[in-house]
């Protein structure tokens, strides 16, 4: 988790970081504050840490953490949705429409130049943001914490303890976003105050969708890497599917940019002209 709270925070590091982070870990030791009548620690009590530290750090660094998203991210999240998902919902034939629906919307989105209006940019920021809370569903329910771990060997372990620890700060930072969405109000706060603060989240949230628009060759690109690594392993199962999507979800971001690279402001160059 550590290792990705600087990858978040890289390229807009401040003096005070240390010292927020720091605040962030004094926070979430409440979770160890013992329950009514506990004679023992459990479980538990870790996890309650590890998701104060996460809502903390989330609140504190959110103006730099709230994502940037556009279609190929949209598109990246709705294929390990689908992944996670697909498989138990092919049977059940309103389930996997209202699984395949949006993703296939998001599909049109990437194939094509037409731009989203300023209600359907914050849709798809709530669908974002609805498919991590998702896949965090399961991510969950994954975790070696949770089941047995006897046929992992320790570098398996290790493996998914660590990418798992990555990408439950991402999805937890993103959760934290989605509840803020939600307009109800504190008990000392009014529900005018409550629904002016929800539409400054909802402006900043829209300012965030990018307009970027993915030319053909690199959304195919996302589609047969992607897809073709998680319908191989689901196949051959070279990974456990949790090892998978939390390593794809670490790699996103470099992976993203090197596809814009190639297609974006490599193209641009050779066409003698430079991205603003």
């Amino acid at each position: 988790m550590f290792v990705q709270v600087i990858l978040f925070l890289r390229g807009t590091w401040r003096k005070d970081d240390w010292k927020w982070i720091v605040w962030c870990i004094i926070i979430s030791l409440a979770g160890f504050i013992p329950g009514k009548n506990e004679h023992a620690y459990d479980l538990m009590h870790v996890i309650i840490t590890f998701a104060v530290f996460i809502f903390a750090f989330a609140i504190l660094f959110k103006e730099r953490l709230l994502p940037i998203i556009n279609e190929h991210v949209l598109l990246v999240w709705n294929l390990l949705f689908l992944s996670v998902y697909l498989p138990d919902v092919l049977e059940k034939n309103f389930a996997f429409w209202l699984v395949a629906a949006p993703s296939l919307f998001v599909l049109f989105l990437a194939l094509t130049p037409w731009k989203p209006n300023k209600l359907l940019k914050f849709l798809f920021y709530v669908w974002f943001l609805v498919i991590v809370v998702a896949i965090g569903v399961a991510h969950f329910q994954m975790m070696p914490l949770f089941h047995s771990s006897a046929s992992l060997s320790i570098g398996g372990l290790i493996a998914e303890l660590f990418f798992g620890g990555m990408s439950s700060l991402w999805i937890g930072v993103y959760i934290v976003y989605l509840f803020i969405l939600l307009p109800i109000p504190s008990k000392s706060q009014s529900i005018r105050d409550r629904i002016q603060t929800w539409k400054e989240d909802v402006h900043l949230m829209i300012s965030r969708y990018s307009d970027h628009q993915l030319r053909i060759p690199m959304t195919i690109s996302i589609v047969l890497i992607i897809g073709g690594v998680l319908l191989a392993n689901h196949h051959w199962k070279f990974l456990s599917p949790f090892l998978l999507v939390n390593i794809i979800i670490t790699l996103v971001p470099g992976f993203l940019g090197l596809l814009h690279w190639m297609f974006g402001e490599k193209g641009m160059r050779q066409n003698g002209r430079r991205r603003p």
